[in-house]
């Protein structure tokens, strides 16, 4: 089973132009255990509020506030009545398996009720599903099969006024419901989720996950395979952005092999040498190995950071524009 969590952000967030059943609440953007299934495979939280008050927070709104950005948000705006940059608050991931089919999304913003919810009944097959008094949207994917070729949908309610609940079988929307509203265990903080070190700031993103089936043979693979628990964390300071990643194996020879591969990838980095950022990059990462654990942390100045981001957005439309100019060839 493939996790393409990509794929699922993206379907996820395509799905916020699509639905809101009341103008929420303003809730906190910060990781909340009590809102994820008692057993997940992994969870992924951005907390919006923290990254949006961060210095690389603001150096990146200033970004998205140039003229040649800022316009596609303002036909997002004029078509949802709401901006992201200003009115997200936190996007919470998880999974009861490793299959992206099961992810749940849980989406805290400030919407326009009316506006959204005549988006949502616009879309393709819109319908309507009562359970427990509870009204749960769906509409299909037209451009989405699942592995057996067949429509997939998209499932979305409201909790408590506060919380857009999304996910791709009802039965995973139905789940997640109950433990919003009490009925069914939730996630406890075990230790294992990832705290932030003195200093560095709020956290931004954290995940965490347990053991998962990764496809392939690569390197990447093989440290997931490798790992019986892994977290992550990105936070930020005025003047850094921090990062850690922390993988849990069973002994001590598989924690060594984690970390012979991470610093064959740490090597290849380096020696992009055409590539000035991957290489400042990798001289801000260190690899440690202790016991039957590895971790990888990052630290890097907010100000070098910002420009990786931004040479990486400029590579990215290189891309895209490259791609036009193929299809424009293709059809000429």
């Amino acid at each position: 089973m493939k996790i393409k969590l990509k794929t699922f952000c993206g379907r996820t967030l395509a799905g916020l132009s699509l639905f809101a059943a009341t103008t929420l609440t303003a809730m906190a953007g910060a990781f909340q255990p009590g809102t994820v299934i008692s057993e997940p495979a992994w969870v992924v939280h951005l907390d919006a509020d923290a990254l949006r008050d961060s210095r690389i927070g603001k150096a990146l709104l200033a970004e998205l506030d140039k003229p040649d950005v800022a316009g596609k948000f303002v036909l997002i705006n004029a078509m949802l009545t709401f901006d992201p940059r200003k009115s997200l608050h936190g996007i919470t991931l998880y999974s009861s398996t490793s299959a992206q089919e099961d992810g749940v999304a849980l989406v805290y913003a400030d919407f326009d009720a009316a506006r959204l919810i005549s988006l949502a009944e616009s879309a393709s097959d819109h319908q309507v599903v009562t359970n427990k008094g509870r009204a749960l949207h769906n509409w299909a994917n037209d451009k989405s099969k699942d592995k057996d070729g067949d429509e997939t949908r998209t499932w979305a309610a409201i909790h408590d006024g506060k919380v857009v609940v999304f996910a791709q079988k009802q039965k995973n929307l139905l789940a997640a419901l109950d433990v919003l509203a009490g009925t069914q265990p939730a996630l406890k903080n075990d230790g294992h989720f990832p705290k932030p070190d003195k200093d560095s700031g709020p956290p931004i993103i954290f995940a965490v996950a347990h053991k998962l089936e990764i496809p392939g043979n690569d390197a990447h693979a093989a440290i997931f395979k490798q790992a019986k628990h892994m977290s992550l964390s990105l936070a930020a300071s005025d003047a850094n952005l921090t990062g850690k990643l922390s993988v849990a194996t069973d002994t001590e020879d598989s924690a060594q092999q984690v970390s012979i591969i991470a610093q064959g990838l740490l090597a290849l980095l380096s020696l992009q040498k055409e590539n000035p950022q991957a290489t400042k990059l990798a001289h801000a990462l260190a690899i440690k190995q202790d016991g039957a654990n590895v971790e990888v942390r990052l630290k890097v100045a907010v100000d070098d950071a910002v420009e990786m981001i931004k040479a990486g957005a400029n590579k990215s439309d290189e891309k895209d524009g490259d791609k036009d100019k193929d299809k424009e060839k293709s059809k000429n």
